[in-house]
């Protein structure tokens, strides 16, 4: 048994004990005297690795509903077990998920719009395309035409005006990795 075994729980942390696993509260009820048993046969070795320390202040400190939701998706594991249950979610958050041995986060990436962009930085862009919206204008037309002879696969021309889709663009960064790798071949061959 390791060092951890021979730790005398006080009554505030067989109590803490008791409350941070509710197997062990159904089983014992509020018996601290049992609470500190179970510690030192079963809780403190490697096999179930429980903890017996009492939630710091951080810990104590209630949780949204909406931070909860947040704990679950951003931890995969968490959402696996718990689903969408909030309320199982502020649990482990306040018994497991904010100790020092898991150090979970329960802040929301509040700033991801729907398309998963930080806003300040989509702020930034378009702020930036809204200084430099007069040099692409001078530009445009010279884009135009440089887009002008990109020819689609069928071979038809197209107008793009820089907005090829990206399977295109995709099958013809194959087609011409695989023309290279084919004169590549070739050379070697000879």
């Amino acid at each position: 048994m390791s060092d951890l075994c021979d730790k005398d729980l006080t009554d505030e942390e067989a109590s803490c004990y008791l409350e941070r696993y509710p197997d062990l509260k159904d089983f014992f009820g509020d018996d601290l005297r049992k609470a500190k048993q179970h510690w030192k046969t079963n809780g403190c070795t490697p096999r179930e690795s429980r903890i017996f320390e009492c939630p710091s202040a951080k810990c104590k400190q209630p949780i949204t509903d909406k931070q909860a939701q947040c704990y679950l998706e951003k931890y995969a594991d968490l959402k696996n077990v718990y689903g969408d249950d909030i309320e199982k979610a502020a649990h482990h958050w306040r018994n497991f998920g904010c100790t020092s041995k898991e150090n979970r986060s329960i802040e929301c990436d509040m700033k991801r719009n729907s398309l998963g962009y930080d806003d300040d930085a989509s702020a930034n862009v378009l702020k930036a395309y809204n200084k430099s919206h007069d040099v692409y204008n001078f530009n445009k037309r010279a884009i135009a035409k440089e887009n002008s002879t990109i020819t689609d696969i069928e071979g038809n021309l197209e107008s793009t005006q820089l907005q090829l889709d990206s399977s295109r663009m995709k099958y013809m960064g194959m087609t011409l990795g695989a023309v290279v790798v084919g004169i590549v071949s070739l050379k070697i061959l000879k």
